[in-house]
């Protein structure tokens, strides 16, 4: 038997600390892999071995930390420090769960997208680790074998090898959203997949006919726009996205009797005055015909439709009513003594 045999791939002493051996097999390099930036940037607990508990002085360094990290998933089956990412982990996803529920939103229903980014974010680290740690071990052990080294564990593992809360982990929306939203990066390289923004989260969602309230809860009114090309025909635009909008009755612009809605026709006003309505501009663009009323029920159509819950058009005595997002149209041009004048016509 070759002295390399009696070498063990690393120590872990009898207070969950490790050592390495530099001669012996170890998993390729997988700091630079996108599934462990995922691990790195996201929020985690203050990973202690039992060793820690005696001098702790250095235990918390950004260093110690970066080690710990890495050790948890270098392919030895201990996994104290996994438990501790998981427990961590599950327990800021059940919060935010229980936050929604506190508000009686059902589990299909969210006010804004954030949330469900903030529910997936810890469930595709919760998702990546367990995946990860199976595989590394079993690579481990399969290197150990093939490099004539005794393995650091007596055969593969498998979930049932992992502590209770891996076990029991279950997705909040289900596997076919979290699949979608790690979209292969446990296998391959996804750079554009670290950070997925909420719009894409809301297609994710949308797909899988999870009812999201509002198409943009989380832009900011300034970064949204409205550009009637036609009286029935409006460019919604938000963070580089284009939807089309045709007034019917399912978005709420027609009635059931295929008439413009007030809300619509308020849309339309603000859309002639480039979002600014006074009692100047009333009086001389005769196509501006506002009201509280009608003002009123184009807010609660536009926190409707983007999810946004703060006021879209503010009002005073002074300036009138001014839009908190750009709205315009392109069908005519409004002269100086408040006619229009169609800008296709020859």
């Amino acid at each position: 038997m070759s002295d390399k045999k009696t070498k063990p791939i690393l120590t872990i002493t009898s207070e969950n600390e490790v050592l390495f051996d530099d001669k012996i097999p170890q998993l390729p390099d997988f700091k630079s892999e996108d599934w462990y930036r995922v691990l790195q940037d996201i929020d985690k607990p203050i990973l202690l071995w039992q060793i820690d508990k005696k001098d702790s002085s250095r235990a918390t360094s950004e260093v110690n930390q970066a080690l710990k990290l890495e050790t948890a998933f270098a392919g030895v089956h201990n996994p104290d420090l996994l438990k501790q990412l998981l427990d961590y982990w599950t327990l800021r996803r059940d919060r935010l769960i229980k936050q929604l529920e506190d508000q009686n939103i059902g589990r299909t229903t969210l006010i804004g997208v954030d949330k469900a980014n903030q529910i997936l974010a810890y469930e595709r680290a919760i998702w990546i680790a367990i995946n990860k740690y199976i595989q590394n071990c079993n690579k481990l052990y399969d290197i150990s074998l093939a490099k004539d080294y005794p393995a650091a564990q007596k055969k593969h593992i498998s979930i049932s090898n992992l502590p209770q809360v891996a076990q029991d982990f279950q997705p909040n929306y289900g596997l076919v959203v979290l699949n979608q939203y790690c979209e292969d990066i446990l296998d391959r390289t996804y750079s554009e997949r670290i950070k997925i923004d909420d719009n894409r989260v809301a297609a994710i969602l949308n797909e899988s006919n999870i009812i999201i309230d509002g198409l943009c809860p989380t832009i900011d009114w300034k970064d949204i726009s409205f550009v009637f090309i036609r009286k029935e025909e409006i460019e919604f635009r938000f963070q580089g996205k284009l939807l089309i909008l045709h007034p019917d009755y399912e978005n709420g612009l027609k009635s059931k009797d295929r008439k413009l809605t007030a809300e619509c026709r308020t849309l339309w006003a603000f859309a002639l005055t480039r979002g600014v309505i006074t009692k100047h501009t009333r009086k001389i663009i005769r196509d501006v015909r506002v009201t509280q009323k009608n003002v009123s029920r184009l807010r609660k159509w536009l926190k409707t439709l983007t999810g946004q819950q703060s006021n879209p058009i503010k009002y005073n005595m002074v300036d009138g009513y001014k839009c908190r997002f750009s709205v315009q149209q392109v069908v005519y041009t409004v002269e100086s003594d408040g006619t229009l004048t169609d800008r296709f016509v020859s």
